[in-house]
């Protein structure tokens, strides 16, 4: 438009700002800003808004700062669009501190915090595993009559699952059910991993039947949640049958999935369970990949199965998948545990033929 002579207004540069954001092109938005600046026209707030989302993609926080400072100093009014925009750049390097003073700021300029502005602030104490201040923020939302919603309690639960308040986060699920509020993959994720301990693996079981009953849409990521919390418990054959009930009803279980109930077999010595569910895997997908290995060969090791567990070494070889320093050192047991029998085998055949020996001198009828 500079080369046809045709000036330019705010408008049109805000669209092309928002363009550099969109594609992360977040240097050539501030270089339009720049030229706002020095040759006109004067930049708006939606320009500032514009030109501060695009310093997200850089984490650029006290870039962000900055150009909400320099809009305060152009006197102009920052609306909640803007002000939101900088505290999710701030959320973004868990600068919870900018974030909540931001907050704090808005509210003395009595402009309404939505409830956007909120779970941007919160995500930035998640972000931080600033649980209670997270906490607070939601209580302080409900004072307010700024309604939470499913991305309020999910930022809220992380942020207390970062802080293993697992209690806080149940309690989260109970308050999001009576204030009416669907429960998403996040939410019930962050329940269910909240509850991996050797005496809360049953709560992460409920939530996931309750989801289930619910009707709520479950992933393979909950069911893996799960899994892992019966795995941390050595609930070796609860975890054998979410698996399995994933084969037969779907989810498809992933990898990830398949060797929490690997590990759980492990974690009880079951090897031959763990070996079962390995060649279900080769089987029916997915494929095993080494840490599943690293769990069924490091069952047979508790089980002192060192030849089955050299046997795996040379299936993940066959099979192309790289061992690591784990598989090695099952290995390298299994060789001592092999060598120890080899050893106490020589010595009691050795053992037997000395005493057929000692019978054959004394026999008399060899006299």
């Amino acid at each position: 438009m500079v080369g046809l002579h045709v000036e330019a207004d705010a408008v049109v540069y805000n669209a092309a700002i928002s363009a550099c954001q969109a594609a992360s092109q977040w240097k050539h938005g501030l270089l339009l800003l720049a030229t706002m600046q020095q040759h006109g026209p004067s930049p708006t707030v939606v320009t500032y808004s514009a030109a501060i989302s695009a310093c997200e993609k850089e984490s650029a926080w006290e870039l962000a700062l900055e150009l909400l400072e320099e809009l305060h100093t152009n006197e102009l009014e920052a609306d909640v669009i803007v002000v939101c925009a900088a505290i999710s750049v701030c959320a973004s390097v868990a600068e919870w501190q900018q974030a909540f003073r931001l907050l704090l700021d808005m509210l003395a300029t009595r402009v309404e915090a939505t409830t956007a502005v909120y779970n941007a602030v919160t995500n930035a104490c998640s972000s931080a595993s600033q649980w209670a201040r997270a906490t607070a923020i939601l209580d302080d939302m409900c004072q307010a009559r700024v309604f939470p919603d499913v991305v309020s309690y999910s930022a809220t639960m992380t942020a207390c699952k970062r802080g293993e308040q697992w209690l806080r986060v149940l309690q989260l699920m109970e308050e999001m059910r009576v204030s009416r509020v669907q429960a998403n993959a996040f939410t019930l994720s962050a329940a269910i991993s909240a509850c991996r301990g050797e005496q809360r693996w049953h709560l992460a079981v409920d939530v996931l039947s309750g989801a289930r009953l619910e009707g709520m849409p479950t992933s393979v990521v909950l069911y893996g949640a799960a899994a892992s919390a019966c795995e941390v418990a050595q609930r070796w054959a609860l975890a054998l049958h979410m698996v399995t009930s994933m084969w037969e009803a779907g989810p498809q279980p992933n990898a990830v999935t398949c060797s929490a109930s690997i590990s759980a077999c492990e974690k009880a010595a079951e090897w031959t369970m763990a070996l079962a569910m390995l060649d279900r895997m080769h089987a029916n997908g997915p494929a095993p990949d080494v840490i599943a290995y690293n769990a069924a060969m490091s069952a047979c090791e508790k089980g002192h199965q060192w030849e089955r567990t050299l046997l795996l070494l040379q299936v993940m070889v066959k099979r192309k998948v790289l061992p690591n320093v784990v598989t090695f050192n099952a290995a390298v047991s299994a060789c001592r545990e092999g060598q120890s029998w080899l050893q106490s085998m020589e010595q009691e055949l050795l053992q037997k033929c000395g005493d057929a020996t000692f019978g054959l001198t004394l026999s008399p009828t060899m006299l």
